[in-house]
């Protein structure tokens, strides 16, 4: 064979094993690409079935959650309603009739609430003394439409509201306060329902809590104490356009070996800025009929600090209230050391009070049955300072509202 053609037969077939080479390695991309689509869709459309329900599940809760606002508005309406009611007049099977049929028509309206006869709220109105109290119950369900592909077909509706009203509808009852509790001896707060707790101050005497706010009525006090103990110590009393302070006179005392803070309080009061030494017997240093307020020390034993014969009494048209001084001796066994420190007691007693609403402060909320054992919810700017819950003086149409009202 001639070699010229030999030669070109040969750089014939290179130039197409070439060619070929070629496009595979050209199309390799696209074919990586392909197959990695194919992933993703695979993935895509393993995870949509719980992103759907996910997506569904929330939209159900947020129409659960609506078809809820509306059932306890239409529940808080029918104890108002039947309250009212009941006050002006009707007989308690009226007004409990009478609420019980505007309520069911007010939830058959409400879309999405699976109501039925079965499902009927449950409403009782009471009278006695001049005081009606009507409590009121519903439980039903509300249908979802994408939860059930998740087993969730209904979820419950359970919603329950108090009411009541009447001339003394103002909260009655008492409640103390005093500074050493047996949990790291924090100030205990007697609540008026009859409950104990205990919270932790700030013992460095800069910070003041609200313990009682109502219209013009109002107690601010502080803590002192170590890194082991606090206590009540100095306490604010706003009456009216008065202020009570009372404050305890300092004594070097030991603690554990250590010289920490006592007290020696026998009966100094300041009033509106003047200062009352202490003085033997039962002493009234105002007594201000135009606003019901009078303000009495009674010194039973001279000298004698710790003592309950010793206290400050202030009183009101709603509220007494009694500031002592006591004293606590305490002893460690491992080190032989004693300790003797000092605290305010503070009883609190309170008739037909919270004209304006359900009281504030620590020891308020206990009254009107809110439970808030925070500290630092109740923390105010000094020992004037005013809180805003009533701003200050309620009106009458304040006072009118509030003979009927939600008590939970």
């Amino acid at each position: 064979m001639d070699p010229s053609i030999e030669v070109g037969v040969v750089m014939k077939q290179l130039f197409s094993r070439n060619s070929v080479d070629c496009d595979v390695a050209r199309n390799a991309p696209r074919n990586y690409r392909d197959d990695q689509q194919g992933s993703v869709a695979m993935f895509f459309a393993l995870s949509i079935i719980p992103i759907m329900g996910l997506i569904a599940f929330g939209i159900d809760y947020s129409r659960e959650n609506a078809v809820k606002a509306k059932v306890s508005a239409a529940v808080d309406a029918a104890a108002l309603s039947a309250t009212s009611m009941a006050l002006n007049g009707a007989s308690a099977t009226v007004a409990q009739n009478t609420a019980s049929q505007a309520l069911i028509a007010n939830l058959s309206a409400v879309h999405g609430l699976n109501y039925t006869s079965d499902s009927a709220p449950t409403i009782n109105v009471s009278k006695l003394n001049g005081i009606v109290t009507t409590n009121v119950s519903y439980s039903g369900t509300v249908t979802n439409n994408f939860s059930t592909l998740i087993g969730r077909p209904n979820s419950p509706v359970n919603v329950k509201a108090g009411a009541s009203g009447g001339s003394f509808v103002g909260a009655s009852g008492s409640g103390q306060y005093y500074g050493s509790g047996s949990l790291s001896e924090d100030p205990v707060v007697r609540g008026a329902d009859g409950s104990y707790q205990l919270f932790t101050c700030d013992y460095s005497g800069n910070t003041w809590y609200n313990l009682l706010s109502d219209a013009n009525f109002q107690i601010n006090a502080n803590c002192t104490g170590n890194s082991s103990w606090s206590e009540y110590y100095k306490v604010s009393i706003l009456a009216g356009t008065h202020v009570i302070s009372i404050t305890p006179t300092l004594t070097s005392v030991g603690w554990y070996g250590t010289v920490q803070t006592g007290e020696a309080w026998a009966g100094a009061i300041t009033i509106d800025g003047v200062a009352y030494p202490a003085q033997s017997g039962s002493n009234t240093y105002l007594s201000d009929a135009s606003q019901g307020v009078t303000v009495k020390v009674v010194v039973g034993q001279p000298g004698v600090a710790g003592s309950s014969a010793n206290y400050a009494l202030i009183t009101t048209g709603a509220y007494s209230v009694s500031v002592a001084y006591d004293s606590d001796d305490d002893f460690d066994g491992s080190t032989g050391l004693a300790a003797t420190f000092g605290f305010a007691d503070i009883q609190i007693a309170a008739n037909n009070a919270g004209k304006c609403g359900v009281p504030g402060g620590t020891w308020g909320g206990t009254l009107g049955r809110i439970d808030d054992f925070n500290a630092n919810d109740f923390i105010v700017s000094g020992p004037t300072a005013q809180a805003s819950q009533f701003t200050w003086n309620c009106t009458t149409a304040a006072q009118a509202n509030a003979k009927v009202r939600l008590t939970n």
